[in-house]
């Protein structure tokens, strides 16, 4: 009974210390945005205008990724000029001499066009020195043979190499060179040196900070089955487990002749700061005309690991940006500034995403609204002054004028490097205009699916309030308080009648409040539907308009 003992335990000695160190693979799933022609996070492409794709969602290809949320996609061109491949710089080189293996899942599509045309098709993987860039198929360790599955088969690679390479090449391969195949790689394992028979573990890290999600998968290689799995301190008998904590966690597996082989792995914890999620951008920011407040639009991606959008707005001191609000992964990826005032002044923005954990990424570039103002100009004319966009390069910028706010038409174009235009030749009365630039990359957000977004607004302008007979402020009325909250009182300061009629005007030049044939000389307009903002007390008499400025702002409980 002794001697057994002796001999598990030396056994157990022996084939715990063949283990080599694994080495592991950066995003070996290919987590990223799913996006054509986009390769993930820390994968580089094998050839200029040979981009692999960030998969599923893309040429028709909808099949669930094997692990996690998404893989990389590779399609050869039929002539053979080019094809597609994902390389990367390994953080440990594989050595001459020294048995290696991987595991991987594979598979290949049957959907036609966009560039494809299924055919036989593999994956070769090269060894090279070449870098984070370049084919360098130095040495061919490995090839898949023709994938014909339709869902993920896991494949297990295993190579020699001649030489000490730095770097490994994931290339696809057309066997038949009239066809355009397109191949999916998921799921690499870490590489493992092939030493001795064993159990070789691939750990999955936590995804936040004091988490338990963590995972291990085991491969077996040599031995004879059935294999038995005792996992310590877990106690689980199967050959992978998964709802870790972090901590350090050994696999026995005993083979049928009552060989033990194991192995032990750490299961490292989660980590505080930046997110590692890719950092967002904005595709515009808008002027919403029908509410007159600023609109922030982006474009949102598919991945599990984004809880929620956040709005940056800078504030009085510049490159100074404070967090306005946020947006849920779940709703439409647009976000309203209520306390804009599109009339008064530009802003500027930045997007941020919070991930699963409550980290947040780098902020993107900024985008700065439109602002548009109008004066009077000589003769009649009217001259319009607007500032610069920011977010996007654009060439040129349209000119919109009407009679009314919802009547615009084109009325010119002018270069991008152009900021003012007079009207020399207006209609009469009251006008309207407005300031469009054109986005060269039009943009889908979630809540506009199929009608992409093509251009950025200025406020709209009117010369309503300019174009009027004013006369001195203090001898027709008086407002107050102001701000106004609740309501406005005003007071008249000579006796009216039938001809006098009192107005309340946003800076739209919309009529908001209207009463005719004041009566008293006390009036007061109740605010509580109206929004914050500016605008315009007119008292009308048949000859004259007297006008008064008026800021409506709400208390804020």
């Amino acid at each position: 009974m002794k001697k057994a003992i002796l001999f598990f335990v030396f056994v157990f000695s022996i084939l715990s210390l063949t283990q080599a160190q694994t080495i592991l693979f950066q995003n070996p799933s290919f987590e990223g945005t799913p996006t054509p022609h986009i390769t993930p996070p820390y994968w580089n492409i094998c050839m200029p205008g040979t981009t692999p794709d960030t998969q599923p969602g893309s040429w028709g290809i909808t099949l669930p990724a094997s692990n996690d949320s998404t893989y990389i996609g590779l399609v050869e061109d039929d002539s053979i000029v080019w094809v597609e491949g994902a390389t990367q710089q390994l953080l440990t080189p594989i050595l001459q001499g020294h048995s290696y293996f991987f595991t991987l899942d594979l598979a290949t599509t049957t959907v036609v066009g966009s560039g494809i045309d299924p055919g036989d098709v593999e994956l070769q993987l090269y060894g090279g020195n070449g870098g984070n860039s370049g084919c360098d198929c130095t040495e061919l360790l490995w090839s898949s043979g023709n994938v014909t599955n339709l869902t993920w088969q896991t494949h297990i690679a295993t190579f020699v190499p001649t030489n000490t390479y730095s770097q490994m090449l994931f290339l696809i391969h057309s066997l038949d060179s009239t066809k355009k195949p397109y191949i999916m790689v998921d799921n690499l394992s870490g590489i493992f040196e092939n030493i001795n028979p064993g159990v070789y573990l691939t750990p999955t890290p936590l995804s936040c900070i004091n988490s338990c999600d963590g995972s291990i998968s085991s491969i077996m290689i040599g031995g004879t089955p059935p294999f038995h799995y005792l996992w310590s301190p877990t106690g689980d008998t199967t050959s992978s487990i998964s709802n870790l904590c972090s901590g350090t966690n050994i696999l026995n597996v005993i083979d049928s002749n009552n060989i033990v082989y194991s192995d032990t792995v750490t299961i490292s914890p989660g980590y505080i700061g930046t997110s590692p999620l890719f950092t967002p951008s904005i595709c515009v920011v808008s002027v919403d005309t029908s509410i007159n407040k600023n609109v922030i639009i982006w474009e949102k991606p598919l991945n599990s690991q984004i809880d929620s959008f956040l709005v940056f707005k800078e504030t009085s001191v510049a490159g100074n940006y404070v967090q306005i609000g946020s947006n849920a992964y779940s709703n439409y990826s647009t976000f309203i500034d209520y306390a804009s005032i599109p009339a008064q002044q530009a802003n500027r923005y930045k997007l941020g995403i919070k991930d699963s954990c409550g980290r947040i990424t780098i902020l993107s570039d900024p985008h700065k609204t439109i602002h548009l103002t109008v004066s009077t100009g000589i003769g009649g004319t009217w001259n319009l002054n607007w500032d610069n966009y920011e977010g996007f390069l654009y060439s040129s910028v349209n000119i919109y004028r009407g009679t009314t706010s919802s009547n615009l038409s084109l009325l010119t174009s002018l270069s991008s490097t152009l900021f003012s235009y007079t009207d020399l030749t207006p209609p009469p009365g009251v006008i309207y205009y407005l300031i469009e630039a054109i986005n060269p990359v039009l943009c889908n957000p979630s809540y506009k699916t199929g009608n992409d977004i093509a251009s950025t607004l200025s406020n709209i302008v009117t010369n309503a309030i300019t174009n009027i007979e004013t006369q001195n402020e203090n001898t027709l009325f008086s407002a107050f308080p102001n701000p106004a909250s609740d309501g406005i009182n005003i007071q008249l300061n000579q006796l009216v009648g039938n001809n006098y009629s009192l107005q309340l005007v946003n800076f739209l030049g919309e009529i908001v409040y209207s009463k005719n044939k004041l009566s008293q000389q006390t009036q007061y307009i109740e605010t509580n539907n109206l929004s914050d903002g500016l605008y315009f007390i007119q008292l009308k008499t048949d000859k004259s308009i007297s006008s008064k400025k008026i800021i409506i702002k709400k208390n804020k409980n």
